[in-house]
């Protein structure tokens, strides 16, 4: 059975770029919920642009409201735009993460001599309890283990 939200895409595509809400366009094509048409559509490129655009949309309509308060001096229209910003981004950040989340990055690069590895591998003997089997260095393992008894060549 093809969903709703697939007969109705052009219908809803025009809605959010039109700047209607989710919930106002599926109580249109006769769902209950909004979330059928995320659903339905989260895979479909020009549903996720239009979701960008309606979000960018929000977040422009808040900023005018914010200058236009604070050129007015009007405190109680700054207040409502500062909630309409802070609600705009917040939907924004969870949305579309990769536009508008937290740019946190991090490069990291590792480089582990073969002395390093070795003096690792012994630490962590001592402190695992029983046998381990060291890394392979130059195609060769061993065992070492904590148990001074146990020999120390791989079978």
């Amino acid at each position: 059975m093809t969903s709703l939200a697939i007969l109705h895409r052009d219908e809803i595509l025009t809605g959010l770029r039109a700047g209607k809400r989710l919930r106002q366009i599926a109580a249109e094509i006769g769902y209950s919920t909004h979330s059928h048409i995320s659903e339905a559509l989260r895979d479909d490129p020009e549903y996720q642009a239009a979701i960008e655009d309606l979000l960018e949309q929000r977040l422009d309509n808040a900023e005018d409201v914010l200058i236009s308060a604070a050129a007015d001096g009007d405190q109680a229209r700054a207040n409502c735009g500062k909630a309409l910003w802070q609600s705009a981004t917040w939907r924004a950040e969870r949305e579309c993460p990769r536009r508008w989340g937290g740019q946190q990055q991090a490069a990291v690069q590792v480089s582990i001599s073969p002395d390093h590895l070795a003096t690792l591998a012994q630490r962590l003997v001592a402190l695992a309890p029983g046998r381990l089997q060291a890394p392979a260095i130059d195609g060769q393992a061993e065992i070492v283990s904590a148990d001074p008894a146990a020999p120390d060549v791989a079978p």
